[in-house]
């Protein structure tokens, strides 16, 4: 009998176990990360992009967003940036992965990498907005002040006089 693995946040579990079930096929439920806040060791796997990326936890590999932060889309300059820095941080590194939220939409993490966490490198870089809502960080939101007011990263081409994002 062949068996799958269902992570968290890939599709509704009624119709995994619908499916497994009309198949004929095991079905493992795993609960990927917990989110209690608990802070785990896990392998860098795959940058996809200047908020997301893939780390390996007890064998199983989770898609990871940056809390806290906001990165342009990879198809502005600025979030490829993002990204290069990301990929050039975790590289083949062992990560400290805290949880802050899960959904159905994803994980939600601080990830710290050689004691830095990312998404305050990318905040300080001006690589990222900080988030509001759930993930609103009052120490990112002065980082990213203070990336815009030297004009640093996607801030560079605001015009000097204007105070308001590009």
């Amino acid at each position: 009998m062949r068996g799958w693995v269902l992570g968290t946040g890939h599709g509704t579990l009624a119709l995994a176990v619908f499916l497994a079930a009309s198949l004929g096929v095991a079905l493992t439920v795993s609960a990927g990360l917990p989110a209690d806040g608990q802070t785990l060791h896990c392998r860098s796997v795959k940058v996809i992009d200047g908020d997301t990326l893939v780390v390996e936890h007890q064998g199983e590999q989770v898609t990871i967003h940056l809390a806290g932060v906001e990165v342009p889309s990879l198809d502005h300059p600025w979030g490829v940036q993002a990204r290069h820095l990301v990929k050039s941080m975790v590289r083949g590194e062992d990560l400290e992965v805290t949880v802050v939220r899960e959904t159905e939409q994803g994980t939600w993490a601080r990830v710290v990498v050689s004691g830095r966490d990312l998404s305050a490198l990318l905040a300080q870089s001006g690589l990222a907005t900080a988030s509001r809502g759930d993930d609103a960080d009052s120490e990112l939101a002065a980082a990213c002040e203070k990336a815009r007011d030297v004009h640093t990263g996607m801030w560079t081409d605001v015009n000097r006089s204007n105070q308001g994002a590009p």
